[in-house]
């Protein structure tokens, strides 16, 4: 296990460590455009700034999966959902996490980064997204 410094810069496969990801998905996301590094010479060096925007994103995992998702749900949706609702939620909150993930890959692989990198920073800054405005190439 790599412990984290921000300030050093990260091969593929320690990032991949950091992250819990394989280096497989590591090396899609910078192909994409999703995660930032530099070449250097065949392989590619992440910066540590970079990573740490990710991890913050990472919770720690305690607990099984699935009461990790029911604790996710409860606060995503303010404990409204009554604890007999909380599978089905589960059940169509994963659905439609499989669909983002579907519909990421298929950007992705369309040559379409640009549009996905907008499209989010538009649902970040809780705006809709216009396509009017989107980077050249991602109109249709």
């Amino acid at each position: 296990m790599y412990t984290f410094e921000p300030t050093r810069s990260y091969s593929v496969p320690e990032a991949a460590k950091l992250l819990g990801i394989s280096r497989a998905a590591v090396a899609k996301r910078i192909k994409a455009g999703t995660l930032s590094a530099e070449r250097v010479g065949r392989n590619y060096a992440i910066k540590g700034v970079y990573l740490s925007a990710v991890l913050k994103l990472v919770a720690p995992p305690t607990g099984s999966s699935k009461e990790r998702r029911y604790e996710m749900l409860q606060s995503i949706f303010g404990n409204k959902i009554p604890p007999e609702h909380l599978q089905e939620a589960d059940e169509r909150f994963s659905a439609y996490i499989r669909f983002i993930a579907r519909m990421y890959d298929r950007l992705v692989s369309e040559g379409r980064g640009d549009e996905l990198r907008a499209r989010l920073d538009a649902a970040r800054k809780g705006v809709d997204y216009d396509r009017s405005s989107a980077p050249s190439g991602d109109r249709a």
